[in-house]
């Protein structure tokens, strides 16, 4: 690995050498005292850039280019050298705790904490190509923070695009606080620029802070928001989905749905608290079934620490256990729109306080749903055996609207329970339905 400074003087040489001393000797008697002052800081500022070049052509050795001293350069140079190296834990051990690094031209938020800091520079040097090495053009800095230009080369050519500037901060014990690079647009529009700029600063100056992208919500929030419109014109409005739309449902399928709302969870009908209507099982299986699912995944809705801020958690809470995803997709949607300090961090799912009460819901939607099972294949014999049961379930998945809402339902809480169960959950989290309420019944993990 190595980082190279170019040539930045063409005195090379004894006889240029000369010559290039007589005019500087010349040029500083003619100059103001404030003007020599300026020459020779630019002298310090070149013996540190040649002092630096030294420090990372010199050795491979860790501890020779990082002086006592912690001089910027020296960290930074240290630093670009482990990172062409693809030395990850040498990089770390150059990172203060709370580090913060920001690519500017990639990411909108930078990476905060070793931690995430860590894992982006795995990420990329699982990636990248081993070969392609950043080579220094000049650096200017001094104890504490050092400006760096770069370019970035393949096989010791060029790589096209690739110029850009860093920043770095150290604290005094000669470790990185902070970090930014920005690297040159492949995109070069010109004058073109100049023109847009001219168009473009009344309407920023009028929106103020809000015209900052940083303002926005993240894009995974907003793309969840465009999956929920697109589901409610494919559930709800299309006819593009099996059956009648939502307003020209007929009512013996909102009777059906009626009778399967007042049979909820199977109670009616043992207890005949008000005459129970008879519907088909499988229909009875499927409704009863996606309801303790999302009662299950309600759970995440008062314990998941991305959404702690989401307001209505009861109001959410409710609505999905009626109502499935017109309710749950918004709350997911609510809760891919929060900020976290990093982008690409440790996985926040992992850190998980339930509530005192997931033990007792996962186990009575537990209940509900291996008995929701049985009923699809037993209840009510007067509808037939499996044969007649399956092709009822293909009539009415194919055919009626309501009856496919909660099949989509189904697939979708698939999708939600293995993105909102945590890490430490391992194979449970793809495991429908009984893997989330396995998870749930754990009593191995904080609650509240």
């Amino acid at each position: 690995m190595k980082a190279v400074y170019g040539p930045t003087s063409h005195c090379t040489g004894p006889a240029p050498l000369r010559s290039c001393m007589s005019a500087s000797l010349t040029l500083r008697r003619s100059l103001p005292i404030k003007s020599q002052r300026s020459m020779t800081n630019l002298r310090h500022r070149v013996h540190q850039d040649r002092g630096v070049a030294a420090a990372v052509a010199s050795t491979d050795s860790r501890s020779n280019a990082v002086a006592a001293k912690g001089r910027a350069a020296e960290v930074v140079a240290e630093f670009y050298k482990r990172y062409n190296s693809g030395d990850v834990e040498g990089v770390m051990e150059l990172m203060a705790d709370r580090v913060s690094y920001h690519d500017l031209a990639l990411y909108q938020e930078p990476f905060v904490g070793r931690a995430a800091v860590r894992a982006y520079f795995e990420k990329v040097t699982s990636i990248v190509p081993p070969d392609l090495k950043f080579t220094f053009e000049a650096s200017a800095g001094d104890d504490r923070a050092v400006g760096i230009r770069w370019h970035v080369e393949l096989e010791g050519h060029e790589f096209p695009f690739s110029r850009g500037v860093s920043f770095y901060e150290v604290d005094e014990q000669g470790k990185i606080t902070s970090a930014r690079d920005l690297v040159e647009s492949a995109a070069k529009p010109g004058g073109a620029a100049l023109y847009a700029l001219k168009v473009l600063a009344p309407v920023i100056r009028r929106l103020g802070p809000k015209a900052n992208p940083a303002n926005l919500p993240p894009t995974s929030g907003l793309i969840m928001w465009g999956f929920y419109a697109a589901y409610l014109l494919h559930i709800i409005l299309g006819t593009t989905a099996p059956g009648r739309a939502a307003w020209q449902q007929t009512p013996e399928s909102l009777t059906r749905v009626l009778n399967e709302s007042i049979n909820f969870f199977y109670v009616n009908i043992w207890l005949n608290i008000v005459p129970a209507v008879a519907s088909h099982p499988v229909s009875e299986a499927q409704f009863n079934f996606v309801i303790a699912w999302g009662l299950m995944l309600g759970v995440f809705i008062f314990a998941d620490k991305k959404a702690e801020k989401v307001p209505n958690k009861l109001a959410f809470f409710l609505g999905n256990a009626f109502i499935t995803n017109l309710v749950f997709i918004p709350w997911m949607a609510l809760r891919e729109c929060q900020r976290e300090p990093s982008q690409e961090g440790p996985d926040t799912r992992t850190v998980l306080l339930l509530p005192v009460w997931a033990p007792f819901t996962a186990a009575i939607c537990l209940g509900v749903g291996m008995l929701s099972l049985g009923w699809a294949v037993a209840a009510r014999p007067e509808y037939g055996g499996l044969a007649e049961r399956w092709q009822y379930y293909l009539q009415s998945v194919t055919s009626d609207r309501i009856f496919y809402a909660f099949a989509v339902d189904a697939v979708l809480y698939t999708v939600w329970q293995a993105a909102l169960m945590p890490k430490e959950a391992g194979r449970l989290r793809f495991v429908p339905f009984f893997g989330l309420g396995a998870y749930l019944l754990g009593t191995n993990r904080s609650t509240k």
